[in-house]
């Protein structure tokens, strides 16, 4: 039983950080999804609020998101999506995570439609 007792805390902070790393993970691949729509739609001239919305409906677990649309203009040339945000911890006392973990994706697409067409 005192075999258990030293073990059971480290297997249990074990099994936190796996399961934290993983909803990371996706709240990390949900975010480069929407950033992904996001800059499809800016290519084809799609207003920022689109972009923003579309950015935020992907990641819905993303908390204080960050939506900037840069470039765009004529065809040809290019527009980038940024997006950064915060996903909050199950256990905000896991070593080395804080109450949340910084995300951050970006994605460049060319403008597929003549500016103001």
């Amino acid at each position: 039983m005192l075999e258990f007792a030293l073990v059971a805390p480290v297997l249990m902070l074990l099994a936190f950080g796996i399961v934290q790393f993983g909803l990371v993970l996706n709240a990390q691949l949900a975010l480069t999804q929407g950033v992904r729509e996001g800059a499809q739609l800016a290519a084809f001239g799609a207003p920022q609020a689109s972009v923003q919305a579309a950015v935020a409906a992907n990641a819905p677990t993303v908390q204080n998101l960050n939506v900037r649309v840069t470039g765009g203009g004529g065809l040809g040339s290019t527009v980038t999506v940024t997006a950064t945000g915060d996903f909050p911890v199950l256990v905000p006392d896991l070593p080395g995570l804080g109450s949340a973990v910084t995300l951050s994706a970006a994605v460049t697409e060319a403008v597929e439609t003549p500016a103001g067409g």
